[in-house]
């Protein structure tokens, strides 16, 4: 969003505004006379009281389990013309967010606040503050204000930060009264000192209202705290100093006092070495320090958010769940892992604020996929069972899958998807055959369509969830066998031939073959081609195309001259091997010196570049086949349910890939894959393609103009006449492998090779008949 450029520049000398971690208001004797109440039951009878969450945690039979989710966003107006959305505030009752809005039509100095919060039951309560029109909350001294946390009240601080005039300070209750109103010290307004810049990167303000800032100066170096009396009055301040100092986050003591987690770090040699710190901000002892701790002296691994539990233990969040330990960092304590809500922190997610409360509640406010989230969690003696399935995937796409399915995970209570990386194929194929392993599966870990047996049919699934007319025909074949759905393809693109030196719109095998003959001035076929490539991509690509084979007769022609003929044109057309200079290939095409170039159409603007790297007589005509020209739709590997996973299991898997194929997933997944299987996404796609490219052309970075219209109707063009590569059988491959290699580069001549290869190959569809 838009954000109006003097308040952009007082969030620039304010820094960066981090949130106000409070571990829970109340004192101890609340606690100890809540543990000590009793209920009285029938007959005066007196019942056991209830446990203090420190007993629960000693007591394995009670677990954190998810209690509350509540998402907070802001409806902004619709005649907005700028917003910046603050940090986080919290207060003894609730947390929450808050964001400014300036409608258009409004002027520079008036605008609107709105403060989202939210309380442990879940319920959310909006207020707005107006400033600089007639109906405004604040008068006109506070009309431009940043804002900040109180520690211990629904309340907020607004704070209008000025340079060089004295800045003010407002505080306002739960009930929307001004409690107190004070300007801060020059010491703090001035942005210099000893010509280093310096930023109040956090404050908050105790019960009586004083004013407590942590300010880090642009180096790094120190943080100084200074706390204010509610007249402005300093009353206290201190430095910390280090090589590199990171301020965290200012936070509430369960004793009532302010305190301060931050991070030194130093350099030895070439290793950075960092330890965590926890001091109070004390107005009669000072600055005193109540942990440090090394990284490495943290047993469930570096923190990424850090307060207190209780007095004598510490509450910390790392990229796997949370923990609990003491201030020395002994008895370590697992208390709850993020994948049972969903959870991903780091990339995709960072906490706002987290606290525990005197009841053992932890209420966190966390930001997940650019969206706002309060979560509580409870102790509870009820363990809320969540069904996990193994997802199995190759090592290469983890990093494809990673996010829809953290999306899932949050979004699904009741199961889970637990993402294992697989290397070894052949231990996942007897997992399989076995019966036991991952209950879904990335099917490029192992071969799809060789391996039917192992899969559950999805027919009946694609029909229950209605989204046949939702799906593009073509990337749905490829998840098929023998005309069932034993697999989901999740995205696609379109591969085809180019060339200049043929015209014609289409071309089978005779006519293809007859063009190289004919053809003058001819020497090569496509960059980096061997001959090997010239007989598998245009001559023999599956059994089903292949000029070679003929599996519904049962047939192969390898020791005919069919064979002979072709390997001798793939010897004369061998050509150059090796990389060339874009310009020069491509003048190579369009002299006819060179046949095309394959082309792999992963976006729609990708015409634009080929049209105007080859030239107006570019013709997409494909690869040659049995009935004329093949344009193909190349899918990802298809995803595939083990067919010998329980009920529950599959249900489960079920699940995730309608999921997978809903429109938001769709969308995610279409930012690091290629085209949708959707339709409506598919064409959101071709709608929003951009209006000019930048490639790399002739020696130097070129701009490309994209004709929309056009782009979208040639790929829309090819799509319809293309169809799903088929496989060839790993079997029929690998003798193909071999004897090309034998041929081209071996010591057999070519009609030993092409007996070899005559045999092996009706051997293999004899015993298919």
């Amino acid at each position: 969003m838009k954000t109006l450029g003097r308040f952009l520049t007082k969030l620039l000398c304010l820094g960066l505004v981090l949130s106000i971690s409070g571990c829970g208001q109340g004192t101890s004797q609340d606690v100890l006379q809540e543990e000590e109440a009793k209920a009285v039951g029938q007959g005066d009878q007196e019942e056991s009281p209830s446990l203090s969450p420190r007993e629960k945690l000693a007591d394995d039979s009670y677990f954190y389990t998810e209690a509350c989710r509540v998402t907070l966003e802001f409806d902004a107006p619709e005649d907005l013309e700028h917003s910046v959305i603050w940090d986080v505030c919290m207060g003894s009752e609730g947390m929450g967010h808050y964001a400014w809005f300036k409608p258009e039509g409004w002027g520079d100095s008036e605008g609107y606040a709105v403060i989202q919060m939210v309380n442990q039951k879940g319920e959310v309560e909006e207020t707005q503050l107006f400033y600089g029109r007639q109906d405004a909350f604040l008068d006109e001294e506070m009309k431009g204000c940043d804002f900040f946390q109180l520690t211990g009240r629904r309340g907020i601080m607004l704070t209008d930060y000025r340079y060089p005039e004295p800045s003010q300070v407002c505080i306002v209750d739960e009930e929307g009264q001004v409690q107190a109103r004070f300007s801060i010290p020059v010491a703090v307004t001035e942005p210099y000192e000893d010509n280093v810049l310096v930023l109040a990167q956090d404050m908050t303000a105790d019960e009586d209202c004083n004013l407590y800032l942590a300010c880090v100066p642009s180096n790094q170096t120190s943080i100084r705290f200074m706390v204010c009396d509610r007249e402005g009055n300093l009353l206290w301040e201190e430095a910390v100093q280090g090589d590199e100092v990171f301020l965290n986050q200012l936070v509430s003591l369960p004793d009532g006092r302010i305190g301060c987690v931050y991070y030194d770090q130093t350099k030895d040699g070439s290793t950075y070495r960092g330890t965590y710190h926890l001091v109070t901000l004390d107005l009669a002892d000072g600055l005193q320090e109540l942990v440090s701790m090394a990284d490495k002296e943290w047993k469930s691994g570096k923190p990424m958010y850090l307060t207190c539990y209780d007095e004598d233990t510490l509450l910390y969040a790392t990229s796997r769940g949370l923990y609990r330990c003491d201030y020395q960092g002994k008895d370590n304590q697992e208390l709850y892992l993020w994948k049972e809500s969903g959870v991903s922190l780091g990339t995709r997610g960072f906490i706002w604020a987290m606290r525990a409360q005197p009841d053992g509640d932890i209420e966190i406010l966390l930001r997940q996929d650019k969206e706002d989230f309060y979560l509580r969690l409870e102790l509870t003696a009820e363990k809320k069972e969540i069904f996990e399935v193994t997802f199995a995937v190759a090592k290469d796409n983890e990093e494809v899958y990673r996010d829809v399915v953290a999306k899932f995970n949050w979004s699904h209570n009741d199961c889970k998807i637990e993402m294992v990386a697989y290397e070894e194929q052949d231990r996942l194929l007897t997992e399989l055959a076995s019966g036991k392993g991952p209950v879904l599966v990335d099917t490029s870990l192992v071969p799809f369509a060789d391996n039917e047996k192992l899969w559950e049919c999805l027919d009946g699934a694609l029909a229950e969830w209605g989204m046949e007319d939702a799906l593009l025909a073509g990337p749905l074949e490829s998840g098929k066998i023998g005309g069932k759905q034993y697999g989901l393809c999740l995205s696609w693109y379109l591969q085809t031939f180019a060339t200049v030196s043929y015209q014609e719109e289409s071309w089978d095998y005779g006519q293809f073959l007859g063009h190289l003959e004919d053809a003058e001035g001819l020497e090569m076929l496509f960059e980096y081609q061997n001959q090997e490539g010239f007989l598998r991509e245009f001559l023999c690509r599956s059994l089903e195309e292949s000029y070679f084979i003929d599996p519904a007769a049962g047939k192969a022609y390898f020791d005919t001259e069919r064979f002979t003929d072709a390997v001798e044109l793939a010897d004369r057309l061998a050509g150059e091997m090796g990389q060339m200079d874009s310009s020069e290939m491509a003048e190579r095409i369009r002299s006819g010196n060179c046949l095309g170039e394959f082309v792999s159409l992963t976006n729609a603007e990708e015409i634009a570049y080929y049209d105007t790297k080859l030239g107006d007589q570019v013709n997409y005509v494909g690869l040659p086949g049995k009935e004329g020209s093949c344009h193909y739709i190349v899918s990802d590997e298809p995803l595939a349910v083990r067919a010998t996973a329980s009920g529950e299991e599959k249900e489960t898997a079920l699940s995730f890939l309608k999921y997978l194929l809903g429109k938001r997933a769709q969308k995610d997944l279409a930012k690091l894959y290629y085209f949708s299987v959707r339709q409506d996404v598919f064409l959101e796609q071709l709608d929003t393609m951009p209006e000019e490219l930048v490639r790399y052309m002739d020696g130097a970075e070129v701009t490309i103009p994209v004709d929309k219209e056009q782009a979208k109707e040639r790929l829309l063009s090819l799509y319809e006449k293309a169809v799903p590569r088929p496989p060839m059988p790993q079997e029929v491959g690998q003798i193909l492998e071999e004897g090309l290699s034998e041929c081209f580069h071996g010591t057999k001549s070519v009609e030993e090779v092409a007996g070899i290869l005559q045999n092996r190959v009706r051997l293999y569809l004899d015993e298919r008949k």
